[in-house]
């Protein structure tokens, strides 16, 4: 909770699409790299390609 509280915090008013976020979220989160390529796949896989706008 604390975390997504500092992310909002340090975005309010940026702007950020999911797209955008999610790709913050993943490359600063400490994961697993097995994890990591995990939720990569899962992001690109169900959400809508509009979403994810970014390249990893």
């Amino acid at each position: 909770m604390a975390a997504r509280d500092q992310v909002a915090a340090a975005t309010k008013g940026i702007g950020l699409t999911t797209g955008h976020w999610l790709e913050y979220w993943i490359r600063t989160v400490r994961l697993r790299s097995s994890t990591r390529r995990n939720y990569r796949q899962h992001v690109v896989t169900y959400l809508p390609p509009s979403w994810v706008t970014c390249r990893w």
